[in-house]
């Protein structure tokens, strides 16, 4: 758990660690030392996000890292690549994990891993409030207001539970209306996003690449997890948006120095300071 409420949200928070490390390999903008500094340091999210036993973390991390590498593909210039390298690094990481595996990772946790690779009970439960929450939800297209998922499912149910999925929980407590105005600020946020992609445009930090990557994995693990709570989630919302209204503010500024460079005034104006400059 560390520091989070619990490891469901330690593990999707690291994932977003490792996008960031992968996408600075390419610019180093946040460590320009040796490519050794983020690997090590990929390589150490990595184990906290297996080490949380998080199926929803496991499932991020892969859809990032899948997103990611498909928008990046052109980047890998398979001509120059080194396969023989390549191929004695992988055998070497197969080696170094089926050791540690093998001769470290205590049987019991082997057992655990195992157990929660499959369905848990509590995941029927899960499914039956959910059906709750969708019931409720058309009930009640206005909504029935923040927070109020668990009240209204105690009194159905008797039981307190959770919705454990962002978009049942929004269209239940925010109603129909609510739940398009967030989905359509994320497919705007995203359409952004791509045209920046598409223009090869590079934020300060990070890459559009990797919000999409990251919002992607976030966004498929709130199937199964109320990310309404993530503050990780709102911080790169709200870093897409910021990067996107920068971006924007930018193109215009060029656009108004590229109409005054071709202004006459202007290009006679740079001609005597010119000749004054030589005098």
């Amino acid at each position: 758990m560390a520091l989070f409420k619990d490891p469901n949200v330690l593990g999707p928070f690291l994932v977003a660690a490792v996008i960031i490390l992968l996408d600075d390999i390419w610019e180093k903008r946040l460590f320009p030392g040796p490519i050794w500094l983020h690997i090590s340091l990929i390589i150490m999210n990595l184990l906290g996000i297996i080490g949380t036993f998080s199926r929803g973390g496991w499932v991020n991390l892969l859809v990032c890292l899948v997103v990611y590498l498909a928008l990046n593909i052109n980047k890998i210039q398979i001509k120059n690549l080194n396969i023989k390298k390549i191929t004695i690094y992988a055998l070497l990481v197969v080696m170094i994990v089926s050791m540690i595996w093998s001769f470290v990772i205590g049987e019991e946790y082997k057992q655990f891993l195992y157990a929660r690779i499959n369905l848990q009970s509590y995941d029927k439960d899960r499914f039956a409030i959910q059906r709750q929450g969708v019931t409720l939800a058309f009930t009640n297209t206005l909504g029935y207001g923040p927070g109020q998922f668990e009240y209204n499912v105690l009194r159905q149910t008797g039981e307190i539970f959770s919705a454990h999925n962002l978009y049942i929980r929004l269209a239940m407590e925010n109603g129909v209306i609510g739940f398009i105005v967030f989905i359509g600020g994320i497919i705007l946020i995203f359409y952004r996003l791509l045209l920046d992609y598409k223009q090869g445009r590079t934020y300060l930090a990070m890459t559009p690449a990797c919000f999409i990557a990251i919002l992607s994995g976030i966004l498929v693990n709130s199937l199964v997890i109320d990310t309404l709570h993530w503050r990780h989630f709102w911080f790169f919302i709200g870093l897409s948006m910021a990067n996107s209204v920068v971006g924007v503010k930018e193109e215009i500024e060029d656009k108004s120095i590229n109409r005054l460079e071709s202004s006459y005034a202007l290009q006679r104006y740079m001609e005597w300071y010119s000749r004054r400059q030589r005098q």
